[in-house]
């Protein structure tokens, strides 16, 4: 089953750079991604935030990223649950196989 990801879009927050409990990096990024449509009626945006975790050597270059820079991803999508005060939780999330800073003009 295939299962590929690939979005530009524009850092919403500083990215959270993490050292978990075994000494793995990870950093978390949210991704604001905005589609301009027209449609007979009118043109309007539809704007989607995304969050993004990256790993390793990936998540060591993601700490210098900016709130605002934009940044182009490739990764897969997963389900991640949790629970909270026995509350279950869960969101859909990017894990990232690369990250690219993107020039702006």
């Amino acid at each position: 089953m295939v299962n590929n990801v690939e979005i530009e879009g524009i850092l919403h927050a500083a990215p959270q750079t993490l050292t978990t409990s075994n000494n793995a990096t990870l950093c978390k990024l949210f991704l604001r991604h905005v589609k301009t449509y027209t449609n007979k009626f009118k043109t309007g945006e539809k704007i989607s935030f995304v969050p993004v975790t990256t790993w390793g050597p990936i998540a060591i270059q993601c700490k210098d990223f900016k709130k605002g820079d934009t940044i182009k991803v490739t990764g897969t999508i997963e389900f991640q649950m949790w629970e909270v005060n026995g509350e279950k939780k869960g969101q859909l999330v990017v894990t990232a196989k690369s990250v690219a800073l993107q020039s702006t003009i």
